[in-house]
């Protein structure tokens, strides 16, 4: 049971970092469309947000597979990212994608995210060595 306290406690912590995004004045969204996080990253808020954003969906990943691979669920593959590649090389490379593959923005964020990493090869498959 500790370790679904640990992934609540991870969750809330990273609802609470999204949380503190807040939209133009005016401006209705929600950071789960990928819509909506391509504009804040191509907007005035910098790359910073994007790049925190980004690392909670890795670090969320990380976790649940972590807790699945504890209950015995061998099946759900890996995530192994390159020991010297940066957040910010991850998230240049769903930017990209959201600029190269504009019909799938509309997915929610973190479907955006784990698409770009299977497609490098960093999800869903063992890691080498």
């Amino acid at each position: 049971m500790k370790g679904v306290g640990t992934f609540l406690v991870v969750l809330l912590a990273a609802h609470a970092a999204v949380s503190a995004i807040k939209p133009a004045k005016g401006q209705d969204w929600h950071l789960n469309s990928g819509n909506h996080f391509y504009e804040l990253c191509r907007g005035d808020a910098g790359s910073a947000p994007c790049e925190h954003y980004v690392m909670g969906v890795l670090d969320m990943l990380y976790l649940a597979l972590d807790y699945e691979l504890s209950q015995g669920r061998t099946d759900m593959g890996q995530l192994c990212l390159p020991d010297d590649i940066t957040v910010t090389q991850v998230t240049d490379a769903v930017m990209d994608h959201m600029e190269s593959y504009p019909d799938d923005r509309h997915w929610r964020f973190i479907q955006v995210v784990v698409q770009v990493l299977t497609a490098a090869g960093w999800y869903g498959n063992p890691c080498d060595g």
